[in-house]
């Protein structure tokens, strides 16, 4: 069976790519999430589906829960690891918040699958 990783992303387009890369590409089983709300809804509800989440990553700046708040919030319920995705976030602030890897937007498809491998060998 493989490994589950949650996608969270307010952009749909950032989401379906990174769900092609990880899932068609690379076996990934993915789940997609538009925020740190819909994300903490989908953890709950694979959780209650005895479906493990193994991995998140997550934009940074989303409406409602940004980024970091999801990661907190992913730490302190799951202690999952975090990947972030993002073109605005500070490494010193993401290090504080539970993120246990930066990638900076754009991030190329060899980039992404490479961080994934890092928490999830194939």
């Amino acid at each position: 069976m493989g490994k589950n990783i949650l996608l969270v992303d307010d952009d749909a387009v950032i989401r379906y790519l990174f769900s092609e890369i990880l899932g068609d590409y690379k076996g990934y089983n993915t789940i997609q999430a538009q925020d740190g709300c819909d994300a903490v809804e989908k953890l709950r509800e694979s959780e209650l589906n005895g479906q493990q989440i193994d991995l998140v990553v997550t934009d940074c700046e989303m409406p409602g829960m940004n980024g970091y708040k999801l990661s907190r919030y992913v730490k302190e319920n799951y202690g999952i690891p975090v990947i972030m995705a993002s073109g605005t976030a500070e490494h010193d602030i993401a290090d504080t918040n539970g993120i246990d890897l930066l990638l900076n937007k754009p991030v190329s498809p060899s980039e992404l699958v490479e961080a994934v491998k890092k928490f999830l060998p194939q």
